[in-house]
């Protein structure tokens, strides 16, 4: 008997163990579990308000929170994180091999590009800093049916950050290298309760080219871009409410690689090849003591006339109105 009575203890303290611990597992698992859930992402890919894992469409969302993150600061970077995109060249968009073939912002591109719900153009609104823009949904494949002509690689959709409730603003600057200074900033003003405005602008300036140019012109690879936005939201009574938004957008870049010719054909060289507006040249400059040194490294050119890509005075003026049928 005295032998049971301590394996009986043992057995009683190895399940009031069991239990303790189960007790304290069970919480911890549910605080595990609800710590490691997705927030869920709302989109408007549709023309509605959906989470994105229900939209049944090839889309790419990222939040500005998402961009700040990731370092994505330009369109390259939105080509680098999704599958299917490229960037040929000055405002030439393509998703899945679809998109404007040249680079002339009055040709069809082959994906449309929309702004707060508006076609545009151009896709310079893939330019623009998260400090203006809330989400951006890159849609692959063909769109025609929702978004019209012009989608049948896809669609991008920008949609702007809107005036804050509370007085604010934020300002960031930045130095790197070939002496490029970046600043902008954002301030938000609420006038009343129900009115409020949002002001914003940037600046960026890339002053030193890092593609070496052998002949009488500039170095290439420069950077100057300003951008500004204005924006004023009201609440109207309990189910009216009006958005509007005005934005000047500014590129003069200097492009490179290589001898660019200007017109379809240049008559004083007769090697040259026939070549599109902007066609590399394997051949040199006329006049130029060397071949093309474009065609084997891409960080040296040989022109006396400096390429660009510009983009001069695009305005954009953008309003919604809103009205709740209840």
């Amino acid at each position: 008997m005295s032998n049971k009575a301590p394996r009986l203890r043992t057995l009683l303290a190895l399940s009031a163990s069991a239990l303790t611990l189960s007790a304290i597992s069970a919480p911890a698992y549910a605080q595990e579990t609800e710590s490691f859930q997705i927030e869920e992402l709302v989109v408007t890919a549709e023309k509605r308000e959906q989470a994105l894992q229900d939209v049944p469409v090839a889309v790419s969302a990222y939040t500005s929170q998402q961009r700040d993150i990731r370092g994505m600061t330009n369109i390259q970077d939105f080509v680098n994180f999704t599958p299917g995109m490229n960037y040929s060249g000055t405002d030439r968009v393509s998703l899945r091999g679809a998109g404007r073939n040249t680079f002339y912002i009055g040709n069809d591109p082959g994906v449309a590009s929309y702004t707060d719900g508006f076609y545009s153009a151009s896709s310079s609104e893939l330019f623009k800093s998260s400090l203006f823009v809330e989400r951006t949904e890159i849609l692959r494949g063909p769109q025609g049916t929702l978004y019209g002509r012009n989608a049948m690689g896809g669609a991008v959709n920008t949609i702007s950050k809107r005036p804050s409730h509370d007085f604010g603003g934020e300002i960031r600057a930045g130095y790197a290298n070939y002496d490029r200074t970046k600043i902008e900033g954002t301030v938000s003003i609420p006038v009343a309760e129900n009115l409020r405005f949002k002001i914003g602008g940037s600046q960026d300036w890339q002053r030193d080219g890092f593609i070496k140019n052998l002949g009488d012109g500039n170095d290439a690879g420069t950077i100057k871009r300003t951008y500004f936005e204005i924006q004023g939201e009201a609440e109207l009574g309990d189910n009216l409410n009006i958005w509007a938004r005005y934005s000047r957008s500014n590129w003069d870049d200097s492009t490179g690689v290589g001898d660019r010719l200007a017109n379809l054909i240049t008559p004083y060289d007769t090697t040259r090849p026939f070549q599109p507006i902007g066609g590399l040249v394997p051949n040199g400059q006329f006049g130029a003591a060397i071949p093309n040194p474009g065609v084997n490294d891409p960080y040296k050119q040989w022109t006396n006339r400096d390429g660009y890509g510009q983009l001069r005075g695009n305005n954009l003026f953008t309003t919604t109105i809103s009205y709740d049928l209840g």
